[in-house]
Order: structure tokens, then sequence, then C-alpha cells
């Protein structure tokens, strides 16, 4: 709840909201509940991933460093696109890495990270 009261607070320099955290945790849910709700534009982070990426998931491998570095980089450039339409962005994606986060934050300070995570209680049920 703290991401939406955090949202419903007036405040010119906040332009977004990113979610991460870990697979299944409710990210896109909270995005999708943000655009409904409270008008946001909703970008889900998996959209944005490239070829390359979708292939290794289809073989059930994991990404290489590469790979996430340069996603990373992906994930700013449309960041950058997303924040040039007038409603506040919702974005949603993993991003586990700091490193990854701290290149988001820094090119895009007014996006509000927020970490996503359910109980194992919850997570069970899903």
């Amino acid at each position: 709840f703290c991401v939406f009261w955090a949202m419903m607070m007036p405040d010119d320099r906040r332009r977004g909201v990113f979610l991460f955290g870990s697979p299944g945790s409710g990210k896109s849910t909270v995005g999708r509940w943000l655009e409904t709700h409270r008008g946001f534009h909703f970008e889900e982070g998996d959209s944005w991933l490239p070829s390359d990426m979708l292939e290794s998931l289809r073989e059930g491998e994991g990404f290489d460093d590469e790979q996430r570095d340069r996603y990373a980089q992906i994930i700013v450039d449309r960041v950058a696109a997303a924040l040039r339409q007038p409603r506040p962005l919702a974005v949603s994606q993993a991003l586990i890495k700091r490193r990854h986060r701290d290149l988001v934050k820094k090119a895009h300070p007014t996006l509000l990270f927020v970490r996503v995570s359910l109980s194992v209680g919850r997570s069970v049920g899903r």
C-alpha cells in the first residue's frame, strides 16, 4: 500500500513508479491496478526483452552478464520514451541486480522505486 499512498501525494517531480521484485511477486498486478484505478501508463518490462533473451528463456537457460547489462540499457531507453507521454508511468520488471536498478535510477531520478514482495503464505497460493 505504500506505493499507492506515495503516488497519490502531490509532487510535481515524481513522474512514475518502477516496480521490481522476484518473479510472481505481483509487480504486474500492482502496475495494472495503477493503470486502471489511478490513470497511470503501465509498461510490462518483460515486453522489452530482446530476442536472444527470449530464446534463453525458451531454452530454460539463465541470462549472462552481457545480456543483463544490455537489457538494463534497453530499460533506460524505453523508460525515457514512455516518460514523454503525459500520464505518470508504472513499469514492472524484476531487475534483481542493484547495479541495474542504480543505472535506471541515475537516468530517471523522478521514478519512485518500489520492491514488490509477497508473504510466503500468499506466494504458495499463487
